[in-house]
């Protein structure tokens, strides 16, 4: 099993699936009343992820909020943004890409009921088997 990280690369199991290194556990009940307070200030818009956990948003007409947030919302976003599917799934090879790659709801065994992990995104295997090199951005499907 190969552990070290490699900078500008991701981490692959033996199937050739992206895995998922560092999964954020569940953010404190305070944490989540911040991010909702937050968000009921914000007029329920939900916040940018590009913006807040990735290398900048793109759009200038993006819809989701940009505005400052505290530790304990970003904590929560960190968390959702892993349980929400990347459109790219195991496939992705972007770094430091912050959606999930393979679902990790434990506490439903595996399958959350309003999961959008797709049947081959449940229970992979998350072990490291080797490093491929990875892309910064992905301007169309690959």
């Amino acid at each position: 099993m190969i552990t070290d990280e490699l900078p500008g690369y991701v981490p692959v199991n033996a199937s050739g699936q992206r895995v998922d290194e560092n999964v954020v556990q569940r953010p404190a009940d305070y944490c989540f009343d911040d991010y909702l307070e937050h968000k009921r200030r914000n007029g329920r818009v939900r916040s940018c992820y590009h913006y807040h956990l990735g290398d900048g948003c793109d759009g200038e007409e993006c819809q989701y909020d940009h505005s400052e947030i505290t530790e304990n919302v970003l904590s929560v976003l960190c968390f959702l943004g892993q349980r929400t599917r990347c459109v790219y799934g195991g496939a992705c090879r972007r770094v430091n890409c912050f959606f999930g790659h393979a679902c990790h709801w434990k506490d439903f065994g595996g399958k959350h009921p309003e999961c959008k992990f797709q049947d081959g995104e449940h229970g992979v295997d998350q072990t490291v088997h080797h490093w491929e090199m990875g892309r910064l951005r992905y301007d169309s499907i690959v």
